[in-house]
């Protein structure tokens, strides 16, 4: 019984190495079309992951390994990407109105721009990451249990009248806009832009067409 079970064990340990050679054997023992489709593969994975980056959602510890060993230069634009996310995470710790979230938002939005001329690709995967951690902050039960600082203005007794003609409350309200019309949405599309124009009569912020 003993001498089966060592049998089977060396019988196991043998098809497990084997099994390890076949998938760590060099290009060159690969025929054309195995090569070819090899590279197939890997394509297909690297655009699929682009894809990803694209949409904000975070790399796996698996995707970032494949892109290290098979796209180091993606993979160096996933590096930035995921450390502009943790920026903005821990930049909103310390915002107290929804005013200093949105303008965080707006400077890493600058920030990303700022990256296009030099990579457009890289500013797109930064900006994509923050976007969609911010979607995600403006939906959590922090960010509304947060409150603009003209709703603290007018409990704390400000006069209205100063607040309406004041370009920080324009500005705010361009702000609510944004939140409002773009980030309440299932999807944020990262290519689209939102232009605004203000006017002071009425007090209101309109979207520009």
């Amino acid at each position: 019984m003993i001498e089966n079970m060592t049998t089977i064990k060396s019988y196991l340990h043998n098809v497990k190495m084997e099994t390890i050679w076949d998938l760590m054997k060099p290009d060159s023992k690969l025929t054309e079309a195995e090569k070819a489709q090899k590279r197939e593969a890997i394509q297909k994975k690297i655009e699929d992951i682009k894809m990803k980056l694209k949409s904000g959602k975070r790399l796996s510890e698996s995707e970032m390994n494949f892109l290290k060993k098979h796209a180091p230069d993606l993979y160096k634009k996933a590096q930035v990407a995921e450390a502009e996310r943790q920026s903005y995470k821990q930049a909103i710790k310390s915002c107290k109105t929804k005013d200093d979230v949105q303008k965080v938002f707006l400077e890493k939005m600058r920030q990303s721009l700022s990256v296009s001329d030099m990579d457009q690709e890289m500013a797109e995967y930064m900006s994509a990451a923050v976007q969609q951690e911010h979607i995600k902050f403006t939906k959590s039960d922090d960010y509304k249990k947060m409150k603009w600082k003209s709703q603290q203005k007018i409990e704390t007794g400000y006069p209205r009248q100063y607040q309406s003609e004041s370009i920080d409350h324009l500005y705010e309200q361009a702000l609510q806009i944004m939140e409002e019309e773009i980030f309440e949405t299932k999807e944020f599309e990262t290519k689209e832009t939102f232009e605004f124009k203000m006017t002071k009569e009425g007090n209101k912020i309109e979207k520009k067409a």
